[in-house]
């Protein structure tokens, strides 16, 4: 499992917050909501292995290693099920092999696996979830019952410091602890929660500590109890909540990759599974249904791109009701079960290709392209996260790469705290428009006009004294709505946004043809790289003819062409100049 996981590794950084992430724990600093207190310091530990040919390899290894953990965890979980709830004569034999064939499936469901490649906060959230559960199984059968409650308590706590998704688990859990205490004393009841409380206590006080000392990355500084409480709940968030369009979308996500990520058979299986496990009273079973009903009913409300990720928990629990489900075929035909011993190499053969992430490396090549081109001392903004912005703080902050550029994201320009992550010597003369700013927004009395008004002054005291870029996004999507340029001031298109520049005279550009290797790779995100990179050359391209430069126009739709010769607007504009 853990060599299959090697072999498909993303070698570099991918999308979303990977880069902010790796980052985050190569400086021990504080990443964005909730924080992920215990997933960064292991991460800031292991980033010091030497092992690994770059620290962005050995972080994703960290991955791999807690996805192959979780898996052995649900191993471990579905045997000691099996040991005291199949109500029938099962041999060793048949036990490992369900236990085999149940967590290994788990293993290689697409949407697990994926969690195995690359730097993000959900294999972590794999492995604790993967662990409560197991605490709950070993509440259940194993006769030391305060050793397993107090062992629930601490992973439940950890669990819901390190993400959100763990307070889904809790009305079930919460639910069975009544069941279990009913006819008890409930002093360990409350000692379990004093736990859960404690280990949060812990975490939130090391991340309020740890903001005091203002880390290089110190996302929401939560050095303050209102800032500590908005970042530990999330609220910068709200704004993706309660969507009847997500809603909708959520759904549909949901339900179209499930059947692929699981192989399809495995849902009727852990529907038997379900069914059986009401048959036989297992009290586990209802901690399930509760969860797996919670996440799938209300997750769908959050509105953000990668949401089959939230759906997780699901995943974990599948390979509880697989295992039932092979319990009940075997009561009435044993060799039936052998058979489902296909089911994980029929997901590693048809994920292989999918979620093979060994040749993905155009992030790394995006980045380092946008620092090549960025002249000296540049300031760039923009809010293309995933693919840009989020893979440069790990370029920076751990590669030391292009220190001398400022990247600014225009997004969380609406957050007080990020203005002391930025270079002071953008602020310059801004030193009272920006007080009354941060004012405003800390109060979040702006309406957006004085953010607005603050962006056209800070272009207009930066550009004579650095180059200045806006992003492609920021020139389609916000100039002349909620962003103005300054008086004789204009845009020049350039590969990776458009410099403002004073004046209107004619600025050249070098053009070398620089592709980005996709392999293959056609999603979201590498069609919003070509999107960008296409809308930039096609507005160079009709610059030229502006200024009558039609050698120059000719050179920049032929690099164009070469690049992306089918793209719909490459064709377009070959046809206006022809």
């Amino acid at each position: 499992m853990l060599t299959a996981y090697g072999c498909t590794l993303a070698p570099g950084l991918v999308e979303i917050d990977a880069g902010e992430l790796s980052a985050v724990m190569c400086t021990n600093g504080i990443a964005h909501p909730t924080g992920y207190v215990l997933y960064t310091w292991l991460g800031f530990l292991w980033s010091k292995i030497p092992f690994f040919p770059s620290v962005i390899y050995g972080l994703n290894f960290f991955s791999a290693i807690q996805v192959a953990l979780s898996v052995n965890i649900v191993l471990a979980g579905i045997l000691l099920l099996l040991d005291n709830s199949s109500h029938t004569s099962i041999t060793s034999f048949y036990k490992y092999s369900i236990g085999t064939i149940c967590s290994l499936s788990y293993a290689f469901f697409g949407l697990v696996w994926s969690q195995a490649l690359s730097v993000e906060v959900y294999s972590f959230l794999l492995l604790w979830v993967s662990i409560v559960f197991y605490a709950l199984v070993g509440i259940n059968y194993k006769s030391n019952k305060n050793k397993w409650l107090y062992f629930l308590g601490v992973s439940l706590g950890l669990l819901f410091t390190h993400h959100l998704l763990g307070l889904f688990l809790f009305p079930g859990i919460f639910l069975f602890l009544l069941w279990y205490f009913r006819n008890k004393s409930f002093l360990p009841f409350m000692k379990v929660l004093g736990m859960v409380v404690a280990c949060m206590l812990i975490s939130y006080t090391y991340l309020f500590l740890h903001a005091q000392s203002d880390p290089a990355l110190n996302w929401g500084n939560p050095s303050s109890i209102t800032y500590l409480v908005r970042h530990i709940t999330g609220s910068q968030y709200n704004s993706f909540m309660f969507s009847s369009e997500s809603y909708h979308n959520g759904w549909i996500v949901f339900w179209e990759s499930m059947p692929k990520n699981v192989g399809y058979v495995s849902i009727p299986l852990a529907f038997v599974g379900l069914l059986y496990g009401i048959v036989l009273r297992i009290k586990l079973n209802a901690v399930f249904i509760i969860t797996a009903f919670l996440v799938l009913f209300l997750i769908p409300f959050y509105g953000i791109r990668d949401i089959n990720n939230y759906f997780l928990p699901i995943y974990i629990i599948l390979p509880y009701w697989m295992a039932l489900g092979l319990i009940f075929l075997f009561r009435y035909w044993k060799q039936s079960v052998l058979f489902f011993f296909l089911l994980p190499f029929f997901l590693v053969w048809s994920g292989k290709d999918v979620y093979d992430r060994s040749k993905d490396v155009y992030i790394d090549q995006y980045t380092q392209l946008f620092f090549d081109k960025m002249p000296q001392d540049a300031l760039y903004i923009g809010y293309a996260w995933d693919i840009l912005i989020s893979p440069t703080y790990y370029c920076q902050y751990c590669e030391g790469k292009r220190p001398d550029v400022l990247v600014m994201d225009k997004l969380l320009m609406q957050n007080p705290w990020y203005y002391d992550q930025l270079h002071p010597a953008l602020f310059n003369g801004l030193e009272k428009e920006k007080e009354q700013l941060l004012e405003k927004l800390g109060t979040q009395s702006d309406d957006g006009f004085m953010l607005s008004r603050f962006f056209t002054r800070l272009i207009q005291v930066n550009v004579p004294r650095r180059p200045v870029f806006l992003s492609y996004e920021i020139f389609r999507n916000d100039l002349g709505k909620n962003m103005i340029l300054p008086p004789n001031m204009m845009l020049v298109p350039k590969e990776f946004g458009f410099e403002v520049r004073e004046g209107n005279a004619y600025v050249p550009m070098n053009y070398h043809e620089q592709p980005i290797l996709f392999n293959g790779k056609d999603d979201f995100y590498t069609r919003l790289i070509i999107e960008d990179r296409v809308n930039l050359y096609v507005a160079r391209c009709l610059y030229e003819l502006q200024y009558g430069r039609y050698d120059k126009a000719y050179i920049c739709l032929s690099v164009l062409q070469n690049l992306y010769p089918d793209h719909p607007n490459t064709r377009k504009l070959s046809e206006k100049i022809r």
